[in-house]
């Protein structure tokens, strides 16, 4: 039998007892990781979702004007509303890693509310100021006619939101109803998609 008031009985279940409340607060304190890390986990799978699908989908709407799209004009009205109700599902993802992408949707639709304003259309440049010229690929004949249209003077790929509403503002001065017009307006709109798009990727981490 157990002699209690023996000091080494005594300090044998202090440290037995020390042992099962050191056991149970490592177990409580690993639950309540464990659920953290479980709680995280679910967050991070429905913003990978919410990412994914809206990616897919903004992929669709912002390529309706691109380098080797269709020359024919667009229904600027399907766009814009496709982009608002775009905005409105999937817009939480704008801003979490890039700093531009939620100001160039707003940009995007100011444009094409100026263009259908003025009842106006958009037009892809022609085939061959595209496509055959010997000296510059298709890109770089892209950036070429951009630069001279809308009197770009700023690197593309570096723009930052100045340059970009620099840019707009420019275009918006001087807005005719010339017969060029739609032609500098698929211009102006496809530059602000292209730059959104790049930016979407550094926000959707893809």
């Amino acid at each position: 039998m157990l002699d209690f008031e023996d000091p080494k009985v005594i300090a044998a279940l202090i440290a037995a007892i020390s042992s099962i409340f050191l056991s149970l607060f490592n177990l409580t304190v690993g639950l309540k990781r464990e659920k953290k890390l479980s709680l995280r986990n679910s967050k991070l799978e429905k913003l990978h979702t919410l990412k994914s699908e809206g990616f897919e989908k903004i992929w669709k709407h912002t390529g309706e004007l691109n380098l080797f799209g269709s020359f024919d004009s667009l229904d600027l009205v399907s766009l814009s509303d496709g982009l608002k109700k775009w905005y409105f599902e999937h817009g939480l993802i704008l801003g979490s890693k890039s700093k531009l992408s939620k100001d160039i949707y707003f940009l995007i639709q100011e444009a094409l509310q100026i263009i259908l304003l003025n009842s106006d259309t958009v037009k892809r440049p022609d085939d061959k100021e595209l496509y055959n010229n010997p000296e510059l690929n298709t890109t770089e004949a892209l950036n070429e006619i951009r630069g001279n249209k809308l009197k770009i003077e700023f690197n593309i790929k570096n723009a930052t939101i100045d340059d970009l509403k620099g840019c707009l503002m420019n275009w918006k001065k001087s807005y005719t109803k010339e017969d060029i017009q739609p032609e500098r307006n698929w211009l102006m709109v496809q530059l602000l998609m292209s730059k959104f798009r790049s930016e979407m990727i550094k926000d959707l981490g893809f």
